[in-house]
């Protein structure tokens, strides 16, 4: 999964893509000449109970994973120009 972050506080635009545990695409796609380590696989979790599948609105079978993201802005401390210094 591609994504693009944006936020007025953001140093530039934040892009990057999500690979799925055990996606069969994973040995073919490459992240900078590599294969996509673990850290950018999420794992997901499948929710099969029909109670469960009713509430979310879904026909059948899905599936949800939560991913966090710490991003750089302008405001974080180590990107902060001290008092009397030249950026």
């Amino acid at each position: 999964m591609h994504y693009e972050v944006h936020h007025p506080d953001l140093i530039t635009p934040w892009r990057g893509e999500i690979y799925f545990r055990g996606d069969p695409v994973i040995p073919v796609d490459f992240v900078g000449g590599t294969l996509a380590p673990p850290a950018l696989q999420a794992h997901t979790v499948l929710h099969e109970d029909p109670k469960d599948i009713a509430e979310a609105g879904f026909q059948g079978p899905y599936r949800t994973t939560e991913f966090d993201f710490v991003l750089k802005t302008r405001t974080s401390p180590d990107t902060i120009t001290p008092k009397g210094a030249t950026a």
